[in-house]
């Protein structure tokens, strides 16, 4: 009785705390907008030069020939878009999971924002503790390298779609395809790539095939890992963990939820907090960046804790 409550409270704090970095997401791109249009951080209307795009995790050309401020453009209607979809859905929109909380794992997946701030904010918390300990060591993450500021924010704005695409979506998704569309026929298999879990049961029988989309899921996710220290950029070799850890969960989302929520959680990491970053460069005197880590820190602690808590109980039960 008291374990049962005591999840209870913790599944609302969690989702009172995701709702709090979920009102920052919402506020985060009329942020980035500002930012990235006022002038302040250069011209809008130069060319795109490099944009890597990838397959299997492999760099197979480049996205050029769009100017910035387009391409900006694009990318932050295609995200508000996926954003106002995933508040409202699947079951529940994030409103209705304020007011009625009942069990604390099945609540959090009821809604697709949250459980993507939930696994964000999660992932935030443990690579700011692998950065502390590495650190103590000297080893170090490093970071992106100094470049035009517009260009830059473009860069890591536009790496949550090629990458969830090339790292994610031409790995996991394609052996769901394949595996999908040999035994029920090319128009399932094509949603199997939109959503691996949910198609992928529907025409296979036993974990066992689940463990394998899961697997691929791992291995692409220490391989994301890994090719932040190949293909360059500034990052070092501290970069390797925490880029693992987050393409895995990566992988997970996707399996999951869906390419929208991958897409989305990588967008956590990119967009939601650079908007913030610019805005305070190009705002002098008036940052909000610290208060959003402080944030999104605090949803992380709640959201770890009842992760653990969770499979504590499960492994228990069991």
């Amino acid at each position: 009785m008291y374990i049962s409550k005591f999840y209870s409270y913790l599944s609302y704090v969690t989702i009172l705390a995701a709702a709090a970095v979920i009102m920052m997401m919402l506020l985060s791109f009329p942020i980035g907008a500002i930012a990235f249009y006022d002038g302040r951080l250069g011209s809008s209307h130069s060319e795109v030069v490099e944009f890597p795009a990838f397959l299997f995790g492999l760099p197979v050309g480049l996205i050029s020939g769009i100017t910035l401020g387009d391409a900006f453009g694009g990318l932050w209607v295609l995200y508000l878009v996926l954003f106002v979809i995933a508040l409202n859905g699947p079951l529940s929109s994030v409103t209705e999971m304020i007011r009625r909380t009942k069990n604390p794992v099945r609540s959090i997946s009821r809604n697709q924002a949250v459980s993507i701030v939930v696994a964000f904010s999660s992932v935030y918390l443990l690579s700011t503790i692998i950065e502390l300990v590495q650190q103590s060591y000297g080893v170090r993450s490093g970071s992106l390298s100094e470049t035009n500021p517009l260009v830059a924010f473009v860069t890591v704005s536009l790496a949550p779609l090629t990458e969830e695409i090339g790292f994610r979506v031409s790995t996991i998704g394609f052996f769901a395809f394949a595996v999908v569309s040999s035994r029920a026929g090319l128009l399932m298999g094509i949603r199997a790539l939109w959503h691996p879990e949910r198609y992928f049961r529907r025409v296979t029988k036993g974990r066992g095939n689940l463990r394998t989309l899961y697997s691929i899921a791992v291995v692409s996710g220490l391989f994301f890992g890994f090719a932040h220290l190949l293909y360059g950029g500034g990052w070092e070799i501290g970069k390797v963990s925490t880029a693992s850890l987050a393409g895995i969960t990566l992988g997970v989302m996707y399996i999951k939820f869906g390419i929208p929520s991958a897409i989305l959680m990588h967008w956590s990491f990119n967009y939601f907090r650079s908007a913030f970053f610019y805005f305070g460069n190009s705002s002098p005197g008036f940052s909000l960046t610290d208060v959003v880590d402080i944030v999104v820190l605090i949803a992380g602690v709640t959201s770890v804790i009842l992760i653990v808590t969770s499979l504590i109980s499960y492994l228990r039960g069991k």
